[in-house]
């Protein structure tokens, strides 16, 4: 969020059917929250990892 409630879009990813997708941020970039979009149905998760 953008500190006024707002979300950001910090990256726009492509996963394909039954791929499996890794990124990672920047290092400066720091967030509390993470709110993934997917652009069609589907069933999904995320692992997120805070090194």
């Amino acid at each position: 969020m953008a500190n006024e409630g707002r979300w950001k879009t910090c990256a726009t990813l492509k996963v394909e059917p039954g791929q499996t997708l890794e990124h990672k941020s920047p290092d400066a970039y720091g967030a509390h929250w993470a709110c993934l979009a997917a652009a069609a149905d589907c069933t999904a998760s995320e692992i997120i990892f805070d090194e």
